[in-house]
């Protein structure tokens, strides 16, 4: 017979469009009998579940509903997704591509319904017999879809799907500008930056959007949806919403429905999502976020521990300003919804996919320990302002001392800056200004500072101004006056008696 199925696998295609439904597959004979193997490729892992199902029997005079294995609802769901003249005799009858994608679904629906015939994992031979089998693997990470494959074994056959048609869904969450450049402010991965307070940084958040069955419906797929969450450190700007044909895309497909992120003022989260027959529609392109938002105020100051090396690592994530994304779809090929991995009939929250991805800011402090003649300054005492390497600049505005004498510059980045003191104390010096130099050391979450400042335990660095106080002069009530006054009168005093002496002696030497 006529091997119709031969080429209903088809080509695994991460993160974009399916393609035409033709399998990629190799025939190799095998001493060991009949089996079907899928290859570790194409986002596939040895990890993965393989599950085969015979849904008809091989005759000699080709397909047949008459084998045990077989059910009446096999021939209903095949008999529901092609009209092919009704007659399923034989697969030759079944020729369109079209026609095989949706027998092979059809098929696969009610398979997942029933225990498999043989099961195994990605990259192993599993033995069958001759027979037509559903072929459906199960990515261990609950994020992919896999197209089903139906396919024809025949005698001594043992069948090598090396590439099948799936889709691995992922997400990816980059800082792209600080104030609307990368410059070395931000990492070459787009994944960690650093700021001063005031700044404006500029996040991007990409993630494709899966293809299902054409029978799947828009009533219920599961929604497409990304949630962002930031620190309260970052001040939502604004975010705006694309479905493009592309990753990079700056602009939607044509026909692409609207996405509107909504996001509640005063909150620090927002949402951009994808529904129904919107969702069906752009299946193969992908969601791309732009999110905007502004460091404030509440900047978490780093304390040189380094950056994330995944989302659940808290170790090294303390001292960052965070902004993580989380995406949660429905990943079942045939249902839009989420893939059933044990089997139960049931929607279970662990097995429901969801996604993860971050972006952070660093950013560093300055701390004055402000004394006046050696004794801390009091609230309001004393202010600074700090400056950029000109002098002149407004970086941060006048600082005044809190109760405890201390000035604080959080939120800054590396750069040079010139520290002032603009409001002095009466009675105290004014001290000169101080220039200091906040370095990148090496990333963008760890800093290194120029003397007379040192680093503190909690994040930043800070140095101690002393102002002594201004010398008492004369006129003042200090005792230089008296001191000077009896003094003087002294020296009139003396010289008036030793120029009456000087007379007397001349003029007895006269006489």
């Amino acid at each position: 017979m006529k091997k119709t199925f031969k080429r209903a696998g088809v080509a695994v295609l991460s993160m974009a469009m399916l393609l035409s439904m033709g399998a990629v597959g190799a025939m190799s004979a095998n001493a060991a009998g009949e089996s079907i193997k899928v290859t570790a490729s194409n986002g596939l892992t040895k990890n993965d579940d393989v599950k085969i199902y015979k849904v008809a029997a091989k005759t000699a005079s080709g397909w047949a509903w008459t084998d045990p294995a077989t059910d009446p609802a096999y021939q209903s769901a095949a008999g529901t997704a092609v009209t092919n003249g009704g007659d399923f005799t034989e697969l030759k009858n079944v020729t369109d591509d079209a026609d095989k994608k949706k027998l092979a679904t059809a098929l696969a629906t009610v398979a997942k319904t029933k225990n498999p015939t043989a099961s195994g994992k990605v990259g192993t031979a599993i033995p069958v017999e001759e027979g037509y089998y559903v072929v459906l693997v199960s990515p261990a990470k609950n994020t992919t879809l896999v197209q089903p494959i139906l396919e024809e074994i025949g005698a001594g056959e043992a069948f090598v799907l090396s590439s099948v048609k799936s889709e691995e869904i992922s997400l990816s969450k980059t800082i792209t500008a600080v104030n609307g450049a990368t410059g070395d402010k931000v990492e070459a991965d787009g994944k960690n930056a650093m700021a001063k307070v005031g700044d404006e940084i500029t996040y991007k958040i990409v993630a494709p959007i899966p293809s299902y069955d054409a029978s799947v419906s828009e009533t219920r797929v599961a929604d497409f949806v990304l949630t962002d969450t930031f620190q309260d450190s970052l001040t939502y700007k604004s975010a705006t919403a694309i479905v493009g044909d592309t990753a990079s895309a700056t602009s939607a497909f044509a026909g692409a429905p609207t996405v509107t992120p909504s996001y509640t003022a005063g909150t620090t989260t927002f949402t951009a999502s994808l529904k129904g027959k919107d969702l069906l529609k752009s299946g193969g392109k992908f969601l791309i976020v732009t999110f905007k938002a502004t460091l404030n105020d509440n900047a978490v100051i780093s304390q040189n521990k380094g950056v994330r090396a995944k989302q659940a690592d808290t170790t090294n994530s303390a001292d960052a300003n965070k902004n993580d994304v989380t995406l949660k779809f429905g990943n079942d090929y045939m249902t839009g919804r989420y893939f059933d991995k044990n089997g139960d009939g049931r929607e279970d929250e662990d097995e429901k996919p969801e996604l993860k991805d971050y972006a952070d800011v660093y950013t560093s402090a300055l701390y004055v320990n402000k004394t006046l003649g050696g004794k801390a300054a009091a609230a309001d005492d004393v202010g600074f302002t700090l400056y950029a390497k000109d002098g002149t600049t407004v970086v941060r505005s006048e600082v005044k001392t809190d109760a405890n004498g201390k000035v604080s510059f959080k939120g800054l980045d590396a750069g040079e800056y010139v520290l002032k003191e603009t409001a002095g104390k009466a009675g105290y010096k004014t001290v000169a200004p101080v220039d200091v130099t906040i370095t990148k050391d090496g990333s963008v979450s760890k800093f290194s500072v120029s003397t007379p400042f040192t680093a503190v335990k909690d994040g930043g660095f800070e140095t101690k101004i002393n102002n002594p106080p201004l010398e008492a002069l004369p006129g003042t009530g200090g005792m230089g006056t008296v001191l000077f006054t009896v003094g003087g009168a002294a020296i009139v005093l003396l010289a008036g008696a030793l120029f009456v002496v000087y007379m007397r002696k001349r003029k007895a030497d006269e006489e």
